[in-house]
């Protein structure tokens, strides 16, 4: 999950579109191993660990816009 969203901050930094892709979903077949409220902790704790440590050492980078996913419309 960390990789992810990693990603995420990455792209908004340089103003990268994030679209959504719809996919689809099958049963799952055991239980969830997910626990709401720690799990959420840990990826919030993360994502504001990762920035503040990130903020001193990032370049500046110019500002651009592109699409991941879709291409550019002639």
């Amino acid at each position: 999950m960390e990789f992810a969203s990693e990603m995420i901050i990455e792209a908004a930094k340089v103003n990268l579109r994030i679209d959504e892709v719809p996919i689809t979903y099958h049963a799952r077949v055991a239980p969830s191993n997910l626990q709401s409220f720690s799990d959420g902790w840990w990826h919030v704790r993360f994502m504001l660990l990762y920035l503040v440590a990130r903020a001193d050492t990032d370049p500046p980078r110019p500002r651009m816009s592109f699409s991941i996913i879709q291409p550019p419309v002639p």
